[in-house]
């Protein structure tokens, strides 16, 4: 069972994702789809309930991808609603001709909506790593990520699901489904899914360049190669790709994929636990690396929900120093600069001004103030942004602002928890492209 992982932008389509899944011949194509940790300050009504640059990767896939090629999507695009998610993606299926192909929303990751019940009727949130009780959270929260196992996602394997969308998984959650669809595994077969579990993780190790060709006149331009990893039966695996032609190769990975774990090399995921530490490899093929010893035990049917709350806001300004006639700006303007944006901050806010040099004179005055302020409130935030553009427009002789005036932005943090996998309930929707419109 072959596989790649991307990571991939959420507000615009991934580039060639039919190409890529042609040339390496890929059972299953992991899209994660991460909630941005920082968006503009705007109602919280026009924030996406989804990816949409999901939608536009699913448009650029062509008929014939789908004719010819039998490779899984599973995508954690859906954030707070799948179903409207999938609903797009079938859309534009449908209009690419692409009606019969099944898709399925795997529904029940969004935890915030029942979030409040879940704590008064026991449910711990307590923090996964502070051991604070919930309560003692003031900020706002704005969303509740489950991590779904890899259960759903095997039940609409089994339905024949081509594209398969979530609001959020577990990061092994789709190989090990794909692995119990191909291989008939059970659920109990602990190594074999931790072999999974380290084969999606080593399918994020650093991707390669593959050089531009001219052959005949007909240039092929450079291209990225990502990791593919092969998982076979038994567990094992291999990956192929140019990081694992390079020196000490098998080395390296061993110590990466040991540290990438939690400590002393465990970790931890909704359908197993076990450890990374000893994971061994050797060079198989050119280019490619073949991996064991993953060990896997019974994890405790508790998930883990990723709750984003509001942690402040942010705004950044970028001023050029200098005149057009070359003179230099005075030697205490960076300091009356700093001078007047701390005055206008509050207790709980800060204010940073980095003096920036070129690389070309490194010993000359700074050519550029990057100017960075974090506040509490947005109203603050905002603030200081007006008092800086003013200061800017004052000595419009020696300030210049670089690019447009800068957008306030509201910052997240993330509370991690664990949930009883009892406590939730899940759902999935699998149908023809057609019928989902």
């Amino acid at each position: 069972m072959r596989l790649i992982r991307l990571a991939v932008a959420v507000d615009r389509p991934a580039v060639g994702i039919g190409e890529l899944l042609s040339r390496t011949e890929v059972d299953l194509l992991q899209l994660d789809y991460r909630r941005p940790r920082r968006t503009p300050a705007v109602r919280r009504d026009r924030f996406p309930e989804f990816a949409p640059g999901f939608v536009e990767t699913v448009a650029g896939l062509q008929r014939e991808f789908f004719l010819d090629n039998n490779a899984a999507i599973v995508a954690s695009a859906g954030w707070a609603n799948a179903m409207h998610c999938v609903e797009q993606a079938a859309h534009v299926m449908c209009e690419a001709g692409n009606g019969q192909v099944p898709l399925s929303a795997v529904r029940g990751a969004n935890l915030l909506p029942i979030l409040e019940f879940m704590e008064s009727s026991g449910v711990s949130l307590r923090h996964a790593v502070t051991d604070r009780p919930f309560r003692e959270l003031r900020s706002p929260v704005v969303a509740a990520d489950l991590e779904i196992g890899a259960g759903p996602f095997a039940m609409a394997l089994d339905e024949g699901a081509r594209v398969l969308v979530a609001g959020c998984y577990c990061p092994a959650a789709p190989a090990i489904a794909a692995a119990v669809s191909k291989y008939g595994w059970s659920w109990d077969d602990y190594g074999k899914l931790a072999g999974a579990v380290a084969a999606t993780q080593g399918a994020v190790w650093p991707a390669g360049m593959e050089p531009a060709v001219d052959s005949g006149g007909r240039k092929t331009p450079a291209r990225l190669r990502p990791m593919v990893a092969e998982l076979a039966a038994d567990g094992a695996f291999t990956l192929t790709g140019p990081a694992a032609a390079t020196e000490h190769a098998d080395k390296t990975f061993e110590r990466w994929i040991g540290t990438a774990a939690e400590e002393d090399g465990r970790f931890r995921t909704a359908d197993v636990a076990g450890r990374l530490s000893d994971v061994r490899c050797h060079a198989a093929q050119p280019e490619q690396l073949a991996v064991t010893g993953a060990e896997g035990t019974s994890a405790n049917d508790r998930w883990r929900l990723d709750i984003y709350y509001q942690s402040g806001f942010t705004a950044a300004l970028l001023l050029e120093v200098g005149t057009e006639t070359g003179f230099r700006a005075p030697e205490n303007l960076t300091e009356a600069l700093e001078a007047s944006l701390s005055a206008e901050a509050g207790a709980d806010d800060s204010v940073d001004v980095e003096r920036l040099q070129s690389q070309r004179d490194p010993g000359d005055a700074p050519r550029w103030l990057s100017v960075t302020c974090h506040t509490k409130t947005k109203e603050a935030c905002a603030a200081i942004v007006d008092t800086c553009l003013a200061f800017v427009a004052r000595y419009d002789s020696h300030l210049h602002l670089v690019g447009s005036s800068p957008t306030v932005m509201v910052d997240y943090k993330i509370w991690p928890t664990w949930v009883p996998r009892d406590a939730v309930d899940l759902a999935i929707d699998t149908r023809p492209a057609e019928e989902w419109r």
